[in-house]
């Protein structure tokens, strides 16, 4: 995991305001959202995590949502995983984490 994906991830779980280059975390009404070139990608609202990949299969979306707790995402033959799972990477999906 690169050293991004780990700061981003800390920032998000902590609700707390952060940006750098193509990566943001914004704070609002409690509620941590956080964005990738400017798609929402995940948002983390007391202990519910939702993910999206907003469509983008790349390795970056990929990495910044694997810094999470429960997500493994992985492409495959060009499908999407998240924990072995087949998903729509143009869905939401949610889960309920220990921070």
């Amino acid at each position: 995991m690169r050293k991004i994906d780990e700061l981003t991830a800390k920032f998000f779980l902590a609700k707390s305001p952060f940006k750098t280059n193509n990566t943001q975390v914004k704070v609002t009404g409690g509620q941590a959202q956080l964005y990738l070139h400017g798609h929402l990608i995940a948002t983390l609202s007391g202990k519910m995590l939702s993910i999206c990949l907003a469509g983008f299969t790349t390795q970056t979306t990929c990495a910044r949502l694997n810094a999470l707790p429960n997500v493994s995402i992985k492409i495959k033959n060009g499908k999407v995983y998240n924990n072995g799972e087949e998903i729509n990477p143009h869905q939401w999906y949610s889960t309920v984490i220990d921070k």
